[in-house]
């Protein structure tokens, strides 16, 4: 199970601010994993995360043609690893990031690279340029991108509230297998400093010393606490937010299992998953007041479900 969701704009504001989640910083994981293979019962992050966005593009866009959407926007690129299979489903992919340094390399014929935040995409680019715009893990809130979509569908992965369960859950058992490793990283270092390279999100101030943080999980994002990001996480309040942003939610998809500490459980992930958890909702949405032709691609429809939602 694995996760890397990371949030960063005021909670219930109409624009949302953009972290990425796989480099950059860490939930409930306050060092960066550097290493390969397994140590202290932790799965290597980069192998884990990148296994998790593999099966989110698999789930998202089984029914979708090759080069389905003639020009996409992917909001927080990251390290461009999901980006790449992003590709095989577009014609034209503009990726954008706060910083653009790891996906400087992914630029060709049919990818271009723009560095801009989530709350800018709606300025930065031209009304009606694209006919998919994607984010894994990204949105605090909903960004003001509606200017850009043409009438094509957004999509966006965003962490569900058994997601936040787990991270929280398994802080604590895993603080000896995690000290463990953090002390053998020090000794290695041999100069005293803490793994702990970045803060659990670069654009707010830490909320403690290295050692709280090491013993006591800080909420993922600028939420009060741990029970106000539980319920940040509800799809009612997603489908709320992207309605109050002019979008109208016509797909909720079930995403993977995972914990926040890329612990690579498969046979409980799947065991789970079987059971009907998940770690993470797919949202697919179109603006108000129209229907898009991408979104026979997407046969699962949860309108009449929407007023009910939790």
């Amino acid at each position: 199970m694995d996760h890397e969701t990371e949030r960063a704009a005021g909670g219930g504001g109409r624009v949302a601010q953009e972290v990425r989640r796989d480099g950059a910083s860490r939930p409930c994981v306050f060092y960066r994993h550097r290493e390969s293979g397994r140590q202290g019962g932790l799965m290597d992050w980069s192998t884990n995360l990148h296994a998790t966005r593999k099966r989110e593009i698999e789930l998202i866009f089984n029914g979708c043609p090759p080069r389905a959407f003639p020009a996409a926007l992917e909001l927080g690129a990251g390290d461009g690893y999901q980006s790449t299979l992003l590709e095989a489903y577009v014609d034209r992919l503009v990726l954008t990031d706060m910083d653009v340094t790891r996906i400087l390399g992914r630029r060709s014929d049919r990818v271009t690279v723009r560095q801009c935040e989530a709350e800018a995409v709606g300025e930065a680019f031209p009304a009606a340029e694209f006919d998919l715009v994607f984010s894994s893990n990204v949105l605090d809130d909903v960004p003001n991108h509606g200017l850009a979509l043409r009438s094509g569908v957004t999509v966006h992965v965003i962490p569900s509230p058994f997601w936040k369960l787990c991270s929280f859950g398994l802080f604590f058992p895993l603080l000896i297998p995690r000290g463990l490793r953090y002390l053998a990283r020090r000794t290695s270092l041999g100069n005293g400093k803490s793994a702990l390279e970045f803060p659990n999100n670069p654009r707010m101030p830490s909320n403690g010393t290295s050692w709280g943080q090491r013993l006591w999980p800080l909420p993922v994002g600028p939420y009060r606490g741990h029970l106000d990001e539980f319920w940040a996480n509800r799809k009612a309040r997603w489908v709320h937010e992207f309605q109050r942003a002019g979008f109208r939610v016509v797909r909720i998809l079930k995403g993977p299992v995972c914990s926040g500490h890329g612990l690579g459980w498969e046979r409980l992930r799947r065991t789970l998953e079987r059971s009907g958890l998940t770690g993470e909702y797919v949202y697919l949405a179109t603006k108000q007041g129209r229907r898009s032709p991408y979104e026979k691609y997407f046969p699962e429809n949860c309108e009449h479900a929407l007023p009910g939602v939790e």
